[in-house]
């Protein structure tokens, strides 16, 4: 934000050198220590099947995904509400601390209830967001539907994860993080594709309220089909 009002940069040459701090973020790799295993031989472990509440979690979250479009369209709707250039980088970092400072309250809430709720709040806000900001909105309001937003990737992003990582046994769990991680890369390409096209056809308003609409969609069908896993042999592990 400095280089951009001090000394009227590009944002361009902005991205040139941050190069400067990856590189540096980079050789400190080679100052980490990795922890060797002593477990000995690896386990030889038999394919499992993943099970159904998995699927129907994953099938659920693919629809979702699909109307979670790139957070870079946030940006470019801040700019049309009329924040100057120069403000981008600090609604950036004022919407993600909104996001780690309430992560951990929304980490011990789904460890105390159900994780499923959590999710749901958490859905029920991402269309909330998506639904203001596809309102004429000026630039002093967009601080707080950013906020807002920010609530959602709190209630959601770990807590997600925790939850399907819960609905299979544990040599499972890699390979479900691993499909949910890809596919929710995959689907944001798609729902970015979809929302940009959207965008360019009716406005930003239909593209934001057809997200806002899919989230919604999506909320019914995880509560409808998903059940979560009991926890409450958690204490013998």
């Amino acid at each position: 934000m400095y280089l951009l009002k001090r000394f009227q940069l590009s944002f361009k040459n902005i991205f040139l050198i941050s190069i400067i701090p990856g590189l540096i973020s980079f050789a400190c790799i080679f100052f980490v220590k990795e922890l060797s295993s002593k477990t000995g031989e690896k386990k030889k472990t038999r394919k499992l099947p993943i099970p159904r509440e998995s699927k129907l979690f994953l099938l659920v979250l693919g629809i979702f995904m699909l109307g979670n479009s790139s957070d870079g369209f946030l940006l470019l709707r801040a700019r049309i509400a009329g924040l100057p250039d120069y403000l981008i980088p600090l609604l950036w970092a004022f919407f993600h601390f909104f996001k780690i400072i309430l992560a951990p309250t929304a980490g011990r809430l789904s460890d105390k209830y159900k994780r499923k709720y959590v999710i749901v709040v958490g859905w029920v806000i991402y269309a909330l967001s998506y639904f203001l900001f596809s309102f004429a909105l000026n630039s002093t309001v967009i601080w707080f539907v950013f906020a807002f937003y920010g609530l959602y990737h709190a209630l959601t992003e770990g807590v997600e994860k925790a939850f399907i990582s819960e609905m299979a046994p544990a040599a499972m769990k890699g390979q479900l993080l691993g499909l949910y991680n890809g596919l929710s890369a995959i689907m944001k390409l798609a729902a970015s594709l979809i929302f940009g096209v959207i965008w360019k056809l009716f406005g930003y308003g239909w593209a934001f309220g057809t997200g806002a609409a899919i989230a919604i969609v999506s909320t019914g069908l995880f509560i409808i089909l998903v059940k979560e896993k009991s926890r409450s042999l958690e204490k013998n592990y």
